[in-house]
């Protein structure tokens, strides 16, 4: 039992592309049985700058309540300054919970990626489809290279598509539609959260009290802008408080 506060950094995302530091190749699933939990916040610091885009094409499906430009939404600061679609990720993870069972889903609706940020199992399969009727070109880059280009002509269709390697793997429409913005993180462990609208998280499920240790003694921070503010408990044993911050634009 631990009778001291850990402090620990994870790692922030607000426009990353590229390998995901750290990670395991030969992640284990196990039997986790009252687990360790680490819940937190992630907040902005200093005024979040407000990224407008103009509507340039299809604006009859794009503007359907008449807006001329789409907020960037590749930082969403609310009122209280939480981050919302950062994610906070462990390092040195080699065993512990399954994956998700759920197969993840990216659709194309008014002219924006939903959601903005995906998780996704290396190996899996990510389905990917078009609920606008104008043409949409899905292009996916991973590393600097292509990882996949994808028409999608129609309203309806859909298509899956392998994830092959690890990695952060960035989206964009090839259709005229310059606005619009995706990540899919290519993940070898299921270590990993998304912020809600508040900036919230929570990860949950490990092993035992020194597995934990372990992953947040090795993580990593990554980003730009904000500060983190966050807590870690292991049943009634552990509580702390950490603050990671960084300087804003």
């Amino acid at each position: 039992m631990f009778s001291k506060p850990i402090a620990f950094a994870a790692a922030l995302f607000l426009g990353l592309t590229g390998p995901l530091s750290a990670q395991s190749k030969d992640y284990k699933e196990v039997e986790v049985k009252n687990g360790a939990t680490i819940t937190g916040r992630v907040a902005f610091s200093g005024e979040a700058p407000r990224i407008m885009f103009p509507i340039t094409k299809n604006p009859e499906v794009c503007c359907a309540e008449g807006e001329k430009e789409k907020l960037s939404p590749r930082l969403v600061v609310g009122k209280d300054g939480g981050v919302k679609n950062a994610v906070v990720f462990l390092t040195e993870v080699s065993e512990g919970k399954p994956f998700p069972v759920a197969k993840p889903a990216l659709d194309q609706a008014k002219c924006v990626f939903e959601p903005h940020i995906l998780l996704a199992q290396k190996g899996q399969k990510v389905s990917i489809r078009n609920s606008d009727m104008v043409l949409h070109n899905t292009h996916g880059f991973l590393r600097s290279n292509d990882a996949f280009n994808l028409a999608f002509p129609a309203k309806g269709e859909a298509v899956d598509v392998p994830m092959r390697r690890d990695g952060v793997i960035s989206l964009k429409c090839d259709a005229g539609h310059s606005w619009m913005s995706a990540y899919i993180f290519v993940i070898t462990h299921p270590y990993y959260a998304i912020t809600d609208d508040d900036g919230r998280f929570k990860l949950e499920g490990y092993t035992s009290p020194n597995h934990m240790v372990r992953s947040i003694s090795g993580a990593a921070l990554m980003g730009i802008g904000g500060a983190m503010a966050y807590g870690c408990s292991i049943g009634q044993g552990l509580t702390g408080l950490s603050t990671l911050g960084m300087p804003s634009f």
